[in-house]
This record gives C-alpha cells, structure tokens and sequence, in this order.
C-alpha cells in the first residue's frame, strides 16, 4: 500500500472511531475506557503524522499549501496571491485553531508530497490538469471559505486530495 493510502485509511478509520465515540455517547454507552481508547489512537497518529511532517517539511523548505501553491501557480499566481493568502488564513485560524483541523493539516501535509510529485509528472503529458483541479477544486473551496461555510471547504479540499492521492 502507497505511503497516501496508509495514512489517508488510517485517518479514515480513526475518524470512524471517532463517530463510534460520538454514537455511544449520543446513547449513553459510552465509558471512560472508550474514551481512552480513542484518546491513545489519535495521540498516536497524531504523533507519527507530526513527526513525519517535521521530515518532510526540513526537507522541502516549504510551509505546507502544497498542491493549492503548485496549482496556482501555474495558472499565473504567485505566492502571495489573494487565493493562497486566504488559504492560509484559513489553514491557521481555523484549521489549526481546534484537534480535528490540526490533525487534517498534519494528514495533507503527509500526503500531499507524494500526490504533488504525480501531479507533476501528469503534467508534463497533460498541461490542463492544473486548471482542471483549480475549477473543480480550488475555485469552489474558496468560494465557501468566503462565504464562510467551512465544513464544505473541509470537505471539498478532503475529496480532492482523496481523488488526486488515488490516481496513478
């Protein structure tokens, strides 16, 4: 299994474990021994995942914005753009503000390394592609980010690295 698919199903099953939680909880069946269960797994991955991240970005030089930098760019952007500077007020203040955003970022910056450099290579072949991921992608979560519906650019920026870590 690629190094995005481990880490993209073990955030998966942690979050599953996470709604497990939720679910008894919600019944009044849940104990401090699940609590704690949950608690040590995601401490754990967690762990792993920063620590990988503190690897990965020593090695780049870079800040994270992976794929949203690379996209942009290419579309004529540069790095202090009105698009990735409100990515990044996204990613620090609300993002990084609670557990759940924080452990998000972590994952896309485990992921995104490798899912960038097939991007990149797809590129060569098919140059469109970044104006391909900006429309569907990009263009709609900054639309919500303004809009202020967050839960929706969680969930379309999720589903797009989901679908670019998936293909070959």
């Amino acid at each position: 299994m690629g190094a995005n698919l481990r880490w993209i199903t073990e955030k998966a099953k942690l979050d599953d474990a996470f709604r497990e939680y939720r679910r008894k909880c919600a019944n009044g069946t849940a104990t401090q021994a699940d609590y704690d269960e949950y608690k040590s797994w995601e401490d754990d991955f967690n762990r792993r995942v920063e620590k990988h991240n503190n690897k990965v970005l020593a090695a780049s030089n870079k800040k994270g914005c992976f794929i949203s930098t690379v996209v942009l760019s290419a579309l004529g952007k540069g790095d202090d753009c009105v698009e990735l500077s409100l990515l990044r007020t996204f990613r620090d203040d609300v993002l990084l503000s609670n557990p759940e955003g924080r452990m998000l970022v972590n994952t896309y910056y485990m992921v995104s390394p490798d899912i960038l450099e097939r991007l990149e290579d797809r590129a060569a072949s098919e140059p469109a592609i970044y104006v391909e991921i900006y429309h569907k992608f990009l263009r709609r979560v900054l639309d919500c980010i303004q809009e202020g519906n967050h839960e929706q650019a969680v969930d379309i920026y999720k589903h797009m690295v989901c679908c670019l870590g998936s293909e070959n």
